[in-house]
């Protein structure tokens, strides 16, 4: 009963998070600079590496204004609900979106231990 419950709840959530990406989301490109390098403690930079790119599919979604501090989320910050089907890497802290946002925190979506999507704050 519980099992039955909990894949219920999970295919529900699924199909709730790809519905919405379906509807509303478009393909965004991922980097990660310098993957692979080492930290240069003398220049304070990394060396070394190259940038890691992919792709994904996600929906940005605006922060409410009451969520704003102006300190963890500024007015600037958007969530980006992300698909977790299909992608290459797991985000991380500092990749960049398109180039122009940088993600500063990642949170998973999951049932049970299956990833069904990211949230990201995005900056810039």
């Amino acid at each position: 009963m519980y099992q039955e419950i909990e894949v219920a709840g999970w295919m529900r959530l699924h199909k709730d998070v790809q519905k919405l990406i379906d509807t509303h989301g478009y393909e965004v490109s991922f980097k990660r600079p310098k993957s692979g390098g080492s930290y240069d403690t003398a220049s304070g930079k990394i060396t070394g590496g190259s940038d890691l790119t992919w792709t994904g599919r996600g929906v940005f979604v605006n922060y409410r204004d009451e969520d704003v501090n102006g300190t963890t989320i500024t007015t600037d910050d958007r969530k980006l609900l992300l698909q977790a089907v299909g992608l290459s890497y797991e985000p991380e802290t500092g990749d960049y979106i398109d180039d122009t946002v940088q993600v500063i925190t990642t949170q998973k979506i999951q049932s049970g231990s299956t990833v069904i999507g990211y949230m990201l704050q995005m900056r810039g």
